[in-house]
């Protein structure tokens, strides 16, 4: 289409128009660039709402008068439509209107109200976006009355239709500029909502699986990466080494922490009754029952089933919970349709599995599906710098219990250190409790010689014997166990009480052994 002179007079304004970068840059200029181009003295920028139902004065321009803005004021279409206003017309029928000073019909009472009842002339044209829909109006008031011809012409059609997309890709740009700070603020809101709940989540697993060591660090680190995930998880560990509590963290830590974990012992678990209480079953499905059971899965719901010690499992079951897992479906017994499982799995097994498991004939179906994640878990053994933080966490946990007051007295940790765990955090926790009720027959603190079994300690307080002294009776004993034990000797009895061979020699001479 070619460019007629008025239009090529007004297009490097145009074209600098696009170059803008102020949203409200765009609109002064805009309505300046509609009064030069109708020879006017006022330009107002009225723009739809986000409703579509309402324009809005949005900006506007006076000749030679740089300061000067149209109050803000809306006007809804309806009203104008049935006020027999010029707005609505040129929104309807997509066409300028002029409007001579005695407003040619129309009323003209929102253009007075904006503008004063002086205007003179004035044009309603339509602004288009670049598909074609009504982006808003812009109203040109002062027109010199030869300049009303223009609002017909193919001039002004271009020029409205060039200005509206103008406006319009400047009003996406602030959208979408709105719309990436808001995203960008979101984010923020997330990050920083993701860092606070793992930094609760690891301060809880601190209080509740509590240690220093590189392996404690580690299994933290894992219980927040992999809680949601929906795979099965197996924990190898030994008895006692706290595989339950593991599972306890994972399912607190998930996404399914508000249904229950439902606890399965598979030593407890034969042929005759993994249906009933897996699966459950209807009431008089089993002659001799009368009641119904739910079965763990059920009662588990959307929450979690796990397994302990699932290399006990008898291995015709093996098979039948490999086939659970592959289906994900069960049939409680006495019904007549399968039930879907929404139940996450989580299974322990002993430390060897993943080595002996074909000479033990474990299900090797079953072993791959129940091992999409998994935990192993070290001996307390291993790590003995987590003792001091396991028994001080425990103690605090029995003082609560107990509402009683006990401290753990440093002697007692030491001795705690020192001393051989076999049966893991298991056996540590039972000998603490243990001490923990008979100091709490003597006093308020934790001391060694309530970890001795066979040692009196109400007596030893009667008999008004000094700490010192009792310390001392207490590390002679000691002294005397591990040499009597090993046979007298003294590289061996030093080595059972982790003191160098020299430590052991001063302690013999100082108690004449």
């Amino acid at each position: 289409m070619m460019m007629s002179p008025h239009i090529r007079d007004h297009f490097i304004p145009l074209c600098n128009l696009v170059c803008e970068e102020s949203y409200d840059g765009v609109l002064r200029q805009s309505a300046a660039l509609l009064c030069r181009f109708f020879d006017a003295r006022d330009g107002v920028l009225m723009l739809l709402d986000s409703l579509g139902q309402n324009f809005v004065v949005t900006l506007g321009a006076r000749q030679g008068d740089a300061h000067w803005a149209p109050e803000k004021m809306t006007l809804s279409i309806d009203s104008d439509r049935l006020g027999n206003g010029p707005f609505a017309q040129a929104a309807l029928t997509g066409n300028a209107i002029a409007l001579s000073s005695h407003g040619d019909g129309y009323n003209t009472g929102f253009i007075e109200k904006l503008l004063g009842v002086g205007y003179g002339s004035a044009v309603v044209l339509p602004l288009l976006r670049p598909d074609r829909k009504l982006l808003g109006l812009a109203l040109i008031a002062g027109v010199k009355t030869g300049s009303l011809v223009i609002k017909d012409n193919e001039d002004t059609l271009q020029f409205a239709n060039a200005l509206g997309g103008v406006i319009f890709q400047k009003i996406t740009e602030g959208q979408r500029l709105r719309e990436r700070q808001e995203l960008r603020k979101s984010l923020k809101h997330v990050d920083r909502d993701r860092f606070e709940l793992r930094d609760k989540l690891r301060r809880d697993l601190q209080d509740r699986l509590p240690g220093r060591s590189g392996y404690i660090e580690k299994l933290h680190r894992q219980i927040s990466q992999q809680a949601n995930l929906a795979g099965s998880i197996t924990i190898f560990g030994p008895d006692g080494s706290g595989k339950d509590r593991i599972a306890q963290e994972l399912h607190r830590a998930s996404r399914w922490a508000r249904s229950p974990l439902v606890f399965v012992n598979c030593r407890d678990l034969n042929t005759d009754n993994f249906a009933p209480l897996v699966y459950g079953h209807k009431r008089g499905a089993i002659n001799g029952v009368a009641a119904a059971h739910k079965g763990y899965l059920r009662e588990a719901g959307d929450g979690a089933v796990y397994f302990d010690r699932i290399d006990l499992l008898q291995p015709d079951l093996q098979g039948e919970l490999a086939r659970l897992l592959e289906k994900q479906t069960y049939r409680t017994l006495g019904s007549e349709r399968d039930s879907q499982v929404k139940a996450r799995f989580m299974f322990s097994a002993a430390p060897d599995l993943p080595v002996t498991r074909e000479a033990q004939g474990f299900e090797t179906t079953l072993f791959f599906r129940m091992t999409q994640s998994t935990f192993h878990v070290t001996p307390l053994a291993a790590r003995p710098e987590d003792i001091v933080d396991i028994a001080t966490a425990y103690v605090a946990h029995l003082a609560r219990r107990e509402r009683k007051a006990c401290l753990l007295s440093e002697d007692a940790l030491l001795f705690l250190t020192q001393e051989q765990i076999t049966g893991d955090v298991r056996e540590l926790e039972s000998r603490i409790e243990r001490a923990f009720l008979r100091a709490l027959q003597t006093g308020d603190q934790l001391l060694p010689e309530h970890f001795v079994e066979n040692l009196d300690v109400s007596t030893a307080v009667e008999e008004n014997i000094s700490l010192p002294d009792r310390m001392a009776q207490f590390e002679l004993s000691l002294l005397r166990a591990a040499l009597k034990d090993h046979d007298f000797d003294r590289t061996l009895a030093a080595n059972y009480l982790k003191i160098p061979k020299r430590t052991l020699a001063d302690k013999c001479k100082k108690y004449h052994i």
